[in-house]
C-alpha cells in the first residue's frame, strides 16, 4: 500500500513537474497578439517567424505603436514581399489569406482582379481588403485595434513582370494575319521566328504586317536543316545570311534573334552562330508544342510562367485558341508582353 501510494505520489509530481514547465510555452503560443503576428508570417512571408522580427511587431501591438492595418501593411510591402515578384492573383490570394482569413472565392478574385485591369493600383486593393468588416473582426478575434489607413504611405509600384511570347511555323498569308488580329487586339507584342523557304511573293505582306505591328522578326534559317558540327561554316552562313536578306528587304531590319530548329543546338553552333556571324541565340523558357490541347496549352502556360518566361508557342489552331484566353488573363495577372529583344535588354 505504501509503495502504491509512493508511486502515485511520483506521478503526480512528474505530471505537475510538466504542467508548469510546458504550461509556460502554452501561455505564450496562446498568446493572441503573437498569434496574429505569426499567422503574417506564415501567410504573407511563408515561413516561421524570425525571433527578433516577432518580438518586434508583437512589442509595436501592445505597446499601442502599431495597430493590425499597419501590421499588415508593413508584411505586405515588405522588400521580402516584393522581391517574390508576385503575379497579382497570388497579390490577391494573399491578401485573402493573412487579411481576411479565408481562401479567396473564384468570385472576389475574379473582382480584384478586374478592378487592376482598370487601373487599381496593389496599394488601393489592399485598401479595399483591411477597411473591411472582415478584417475588423479578425482583429477583433485577436484582441488589437485594425488603427486607420487614413496616414500610410502609398508605397512604389511593384517591379514590372516581363514575359516574351514567340511564335514559331510561320509565315502563312492566313494562320500568321490571324494571330497578328489577336495580338493586337489586346494590345501587345511578341517575337515571331520566320523559315525563309516559306517567304514567298504572297507572305511578303504578312512578314511586313508584323513588324509595322511592333513585334520582333526573329530567323528559323532557310529550313528546318539542323546545324551540326560536321556542317561547313559556309553553309552555315549561307542558310542565315540568305534569309536574313530576305527579311530586310521587306521590313528595312535584318533580324537578331536566331532559334534553331526545335532548339537543337550545340558549343560549336552556338560560339560561330553568336560570336562570328553577330546573331543571338533563342532558345526558350517554358515550351508547348503544337500536338497539345487548348486547354494543355492554356494551363501549362499559366501555371508556369514567370517573371523573364520565353514561352514557345506553334502557329496552330489550338494555340490561337488558347492565346485567346491567354492574354487577357497574363495581362490581368500583371504581366507586360515584350519582344524577346527587350526582354533581354532589361529595357
Amino acid at each position: 500500500m505504501k509503495r502504491l501510494k509512493s508511486v502515485i505520489s511520483l506521478v503526480l509530481l512528474i505530471a505537475l513537474s510538466f504542467s508548469l514547465t510546458h504550461g509556460i510555452v502554452a501561455s505564450a503560443a496562446d498568446d493572441p497578439v503573437e498569434q496574429f503576428v505569426t499567422r503574417l508570417y506564415q501567410v504573407i512571408l511563408d515561413r516561421k517567424p524570425d525571433d527578433s522580427g516577432l518580438k518586434f511587431w508583437v512589442g509595436k501591438l501592445k505597446s499601442g505603436e502599431a495597430d493590425g492595418s499597419g501590421v499588415a501593411y508593413g508584411f505586405i510591402f515588405s522588400d521580402e514581399i516584393i522581391d517574390n515578384k508576385l503575379t497579382n492573383s497570388a497579390y490577391i490570394d494573399i491578401l485573402y489569406n493573412a487579411i481576411l482569413g479565408r481562401t479567396a472565392d473564384p468570385g472576389g478574385r475574379a473582382y480584384w482582379l478586374e478592378r487592376m485591369s482598370y487601373g487599381a493600383s496593389r496599394y488601393d486593393i489592399f485598401l479595399g481588403f483591411v477597411n473591411s468588416k472582415e478584417f475588423s473582426d479578425l482583429c477583433a478575434a485577436y484582441g488589437i485595434l485594425v488603427g486607420s489607413t487614413a496616414h500610410m504611405p502609398v508605397p512604389a509600384p511593384p517591379p514590372k513582370l516581363r514575359i516574351a511570347l514567340t511564335f514559331e511555323g510561320g509565315p502563312n498569308t492566313e494562320t500568321t494575319n490571324r494571330f497578328l488580329n489577336v495580338l493586337a487586339q489586346n494590345g501587345v507584342v511578341a517575337t515571331f521566328y520566320f523559315q525563309g523557304d516559306q517567304i514567298g511573293d504572297s507572305e511578303k505582306d504578312i512578314v511586313l504586317r508584323a513588324s509595322k505591328d511592333g513585334h520582333e522578326i526573329g530567323s528559323m534559317g532557310w529550313s528546318q536543316q539542323w546545324i551540326t558540327d560536321n556542317m561547313a561554316d559556309w553553309k552555315i552562313k549561307n542558310d542565315l545570311t540568305y534569309t536574313s536578306f530576305i527579311i530586310e528587304s521587306i521590313t528595312g531590319t535584318a533580324p537578331i534573334g536566331y532559334r534553331p530548329p526545335n532548339g537543337v543546338t550545340n558549343a560549336f553552333m552556338t560560339k560561330y552562330i553568336t560570336t562570328e556571324l553577330g546573331y543571338r541565340m533563342d532558345l526558350w523558357t517554358v515550351n508547348r508544342s503544337s500536338w497539345n490541347s487548348v486547354d494543355g496549352i492554356y494551363n501549362h502556360v499559366m501555371s508556369t510562367v514567370k517573371d523573364g518566361s520565353i514561352v514557345r508557342l506553334m502557329e496552330t489552331d489550338n494555340t490561337l485558341a488558347a492565346l485567346r484566353r491567354l492574354l487577357p488573363d497574363l495581362l490581368a495577372d500583371g504581366y507586360e508582353l515584350v519582344t524577346v529583344a527587350e526582354l533581354k535588354a532589361g529595357g
